[in-house]
């Protein structure tokens, strides 16, 4: 299976699990926008896509973006930027949210920002990624 000619779009691609599915996603062929809030993390993983798996001619190449998955405007950006940057070139027809914190305290550790700090990131962050990347789709 091959995913040349789509654009996938990478939230949490900085690190982890999210850096992991963009070198899996531009391994099978596609195009990739890595998204993460630390734009040096989106960095390294796009520029490790560009070195080692699109310069070697074994998939996508990959364009790094920062955003912070909790604020849409951010999130329309990224959509906006990739979209523009792959248009011709790439269709954007995957959406990985893997952006996610947690607070690591015992939850009658933690107060309401703590809670609504993982909240607006892990739930609302899926939300706002599926919202802006299915206008586009």
């Amino acid at each position: 299976m091959t995913l040349a000619k789509n654009l996938a779009f990478v939230t949490g691609g900085g690190s982890g699990i999210g850096a992991a599915v963009a070198k899996g996603l531009a391994r099978a062929g596609a195009d990739v926008a890595v998204v993460d809030r630390n734009i040096e993390a989106a960095k390294q993983t796009s520029i490790w896509i560009n070195t080692h798996i699109n310069a070697a001619g074994l998939g996508g190449r990959a364009l790094h973006y920062a955003a912070d998955v909790s604020k849409l405007s951010d999130i329309e950006q990224a959509v906006n930027e990739a979209t523009e940057a792959f248009n011709g070139k790439s269709s954007l027809t995957v959406a990985v949210n893997c952006a996610g914190i947690t607070v690591d305290k015992f939850m009658s550790k933690m107060d309401e920002n703590d809670w609504d700090k993982v909240i607006d990131v892990n739930l609302k962050g899926t939300f706002f990624v599926t919202k802006a990347t299915s206008k586009v789709m």
